[in-house]
């Protein structure tokens, strides 16, 4: 069996939804406006009470529609379950950097902002966490892609 963390990058990199730190640097990339990463941070945090509330379904259900088309709720739940299972419970969040996004691989265009956190967990242990919310039609932020790695 793979380990947690491992199983959740591969899961995000075949859904194509792994916007992580190891995308390179784009054209297409700036620093959002306070608006911006404000609404996109808000968006991203709802999101994380979810998970973080292990209410894995209901953060599906509140997911961009990328991520839903791209995953079935049972298998994201299942997924979930098991990456963040063992570093659990998920503690403080510091944001380390937010990145305006166009295009992301994989990815339609679109408008994103790539959220960093380093973020506490178990056994005083620290993981990064990006979470990429997508700007919608009507103009509401939602998550579309989530990653988890050890801290390094």
């Amino acid at each position: 069996m793979p380990a947690p963390g491992r199983a959740l990058i591969a899961l995000l990199a075949a859904l194509g939804l792994l916007a992580a730190a190891s995308v390179p640097p784009a054209p297409a990339q700036t620093s959002p406006d306070a608006a911006t990463l404000g609404a996109a941070t808000q968006a991203a945090e709802v999101w994380l009470a979810l998970v973080d509330g292990r209410s894995y379904g209901q953060s599906w259900e509140a997911a961009a529609p990328l991520l839903q088309e791209a995953v079935t709720k049972a298998a994201w739940t299942e997924t979930v379950t098991q990456v963040r299972g063992p570093l659990e419970p998920f503690g403080p969040r510091t944001l380390l950097g937010a990145q305006l996004r166009t295009s992301l691989p994989k990815a339609p265009p679109g408008s994103y902002v790539v959220l960093q956190y380093r973020t506490r967990v178990s056994q005083g242990r620290e993981v990064i966490e990006t979470v990429v919310p997508m700007l919608q039609p009507d103009g509401s932020w939602r998550v579309s892609g989530y990653h988890v790695r050890p801290a390094s």
